[in-house]
């Protein structure tokens, strides 16, 4: 058998097997048809991997969306004598028509440098008869709780009112206001950004 000859019988067998393994003379191997969702196959993909659209995609039919209270968001609590010294800040979760609120306080400097920057829970708050009262708690001392009361509404942003201390130490009138964003929308839409926000 001579050279040549060999050669195209090797050739003719390669064709064959080529030919063999690709049916549609595309080009391509068919893939076996796997349960797993990963080969092309012509079998039934089964993904238990993927989640379930029903948990996954839309709103419940049982959910209520309330609208935010007159509270909600942050007020500034300052010095009403001049100097409009910032007590503190309160950032308060007010449904609408609730005559109660929960919410975060954060100390300024008019309680002096040792409570500057005290952070917590509020004790209580409420809303009724446009008349705010909160109650919160800065120091490690259980019996020393602050309390704001409003005396008047001058707009939905203002008020005036008092704050005081629980053994009357001190007592003194203070505006309250509403922290408004520049862009006027929601007030923290940077998940990194403070809840409070600095003088």
């Amino acid at each position: 058998m001579n050279r040549s000859r060999l050669i195209s019988i090797v050739a003719a067998i390669a064709l064959i097997g080529f030919t063999a393994c690709d049916p549609e003379g595309n080009g391509r191997t068919p893939l076996p048809a796997d349960n797993n969702g990963g080969g092309g196959g012509g079998g039934e993909v089964n993904n238990t991997n993927a989640p379930n659209e029903d948990d996954t995609h839309g709103e419940d039919d049982d959910v209520q969306i309330t609208d935010v209270g007159f509270l909600g968001g942050t007020w500034r609590i300052a010095t009403a004598d001049g100097e409009d010294a910032p007590l503190a800040y309160l950032d308060f979760v007010h449904d609408k028509g609730a005559t109660t609120a929960t919410g975060k306080f954060r100390m300024g400097l008019v309680m002096g440098p040792i409570l500057d920057g005290e952070v917590g829970d509020l004790q209580s708050a409420t809303w009724a008869g446009d008349v705010i009262t909160v109650k919160w708690n800065p120091t490690v001392d259980e019996e020393q709780v602050y309390t704001v009361t409003s005396t008047t509404k001058t707009d939905d942003d203002t008020l005036a009112g008092t704050f005081t201390t629980v053994d009357g130490a001190s007592t003194f009138p203070v505006s309250i206001t509403r922290v408004i964003p520049p862009d006027d929308t929601v007030r923290n839409d940077d998940p990194d950004a403070p809840i409070f926000p600095t003088e």
